[in-house]
Parts: C-alpha cells; structure tokens; sequence
C-alpha cells in the first residue's frame, strides 16, 4: 500500500512554520505532532519544530536553529521525544493499518492496528472544551467490554460500552492515544 510510504510533515523549508500557522497556539502544535506521529506513512519534523521555533513565511520560516538550548521549549521538546518513542515502539504505528473512526468537525478519531496492537487515536481542536464526546468503534471490531488505556500518560482509562467510548470534557488540543487490552 503506497500510503504507508507518504511523506508527511506540518511544514518545510517552503511553508511557514506550523507554530505561525497556528497564530501560536502551542496545544494546537501538539495535537498537530501527536497526529502527523500516528498517521499511517513516514512521519518528518521540520528542524526547529520540536522547540517551538517561530517562523513567518519565506524566508522567515529558514530562520538558523538556536543551538543555545536556553531558548529552546524544553516541554515542546519532550512532546516531540515522548510521541517520538511511541512511534518507535508501537507495532500499529510503525506497520500497522488505517481505519478512520470518525471526523465530525472539531473532533477525529481513526484506528491503527497491527498484529500486535490496536490503537484508537482522538484529536480534538475545537477553540472551545468539548463537555463530553462518544466515539464509536463498533465498526473497528472492538467488542464491548474492550478497556483502551492512553499510552500518552493522561492516566484516562475507558471501557467500550454499546459499541462506543464515552470521552469527557476535551480541552482545544487533546490528543488521545488509546491501547486495547482485553
């Protein structure tokens, strides 16, 4: 499947960077690492993204890395190492397939799935929290009774009951990486 070859990114050397895409809004950077990590195909990062360097359109977005780690976001850049190691780690990520769970404006959710793993991944980026959203899975094949676990240490635990998961309030930004466990 050719998709498992895409080359994916946020931006290059020839866009802006995804922070000034995102007029600065570095929870909206995040969720945008956390999918572009978990999407089927060959994840790349721009350098400088993993430290929150700005950078308008051309040439502005070329701006020379500060190798002055003082001034570089040391908690954009744990994001980036810990979505990083799970790719490295996660049998679905690396070689799993694709399902798409849901797209319902701000919110989405697709499946991957290996083998070895099965993993629902949540993103939402609406300007405002989300009280609360239901995220059907029946048609990915986990059955009721399914407990998922986020593997990006939310600590959220949540069961499959009648063929969905029931997720509470969802801050602009939240990313979800849920693991099945029998």
């Amino acid at each position: 499947m050719i998709a498992k070859q895409q080359f994916n990114q946020l931006c290059s050397h020839d866009t802006a960077r995804i922070l000034h895409i995102v007029k600065g809004d570095k929870s909206l950077v995040k969720l945008g690492a956390a999918m572009l990590m978990c999407y089927v195909g060959v994840p790349c990062v721009y350098y400088g993204d993993e430290i929150a360097l700005p950078g308008g359109p051309d040439p502005d977005n070329r701006r020379t890395m500060p190798w002055d780690d003082a001034q570089w976001d040391n908690d954009m850049r744990g994001w980036y190492q810990k979505l990083i190691a799970l790719r490295q780690n996660s049998p679905a990520l690396k070689r799993g397939g694709y399902q798409r769970v849901m797209a319902e404006g701000n919110l989405m959710a697709f499946q991957r799935q290996s083998p070895e793993q099965r993993l629902i991944v949540v993103g939402y980026r609406g300007p405002d929290a989300a009280e609360a959203a239901t995220i059907p899975v029946r048609h990915t094949g986990l059955a009721d009774g399914v407990r998922l676990v986020d593997l990006l240490g939310s600590g959220l635990s949540v069961t499959v009951e009648n063929g969905a998961i029931q997720l509470g309030k969802l801050e602009k930004g939240t990313t979800l990486v849920l693991e099945a466990h029998a």
